[in-house]
């Protein structure tokens, strides 16, 4: 009968916790994610020759300037998408944040930052195209013009 030492145990245990940890980040690295990025206007903008102004995190004082009625750009990177599969993308956004106003509506990406530019930094396979946005119900039921 066969009885493993301590040595091949180990071993064993390690080879185990090892292949777990690589299969693991492997599978993991092939998983799809999305990157929401928004562009920080303090010095620059987010165009071609400034693409780190593009960054996760909150907007503030510290590094960006925006004003009321302008709108901030936003762009979403989607990285390892199967070539041929169809993937859709749901945009949600919180009018108020504890009472105070934060997201009033959408617009278009350069409406405020007219050269920002979302593929900068980035490379990017397709031409980009602007959808129409819809108007928001809550907005124009409520007597107020939405900004295109």
């Amino acid at each position: 009968m066969f009885q493993p030492t301590r040595r091949q145990l180990a071993t064993a245990l390690l080879l185990s916790i090892f292949s777990i940890f690589f299969v693991g980040r492997m599978v993991a690295s092939a998983t799809t994610s999305v990157q929401l990025d928004q562009c920080a206007n303090l010095g620059t903008t987010c165009d071609t020759s400034h693409a780190s102004q593009w960054q996760n995190g909150n907007l503030g004082s510290s590094n960006s300037h925006y004003s009321e009625g302008e709108s901030v750009p936003y762009r979403a990177t989607l990285v390892d998408l199967t070539v041929g599969a169809t993937y859709g993308v749901q945009l949600e956004w919180d009018t108020t944040q504890s009472g105070l106003h934060a997201l009033d509506y959408i617009t278009s990406v350069a409406r405020t930052e007219s050269t920002a530019d979302a593929c900068a930094g980035i490379s990017c396979s397709a031409p980009v195209s602007n959808l129409p946005i819809p108007l928001d119900p809550l907005v124009t039921g409520a007597g107020v013009t939405q900004v295109a």
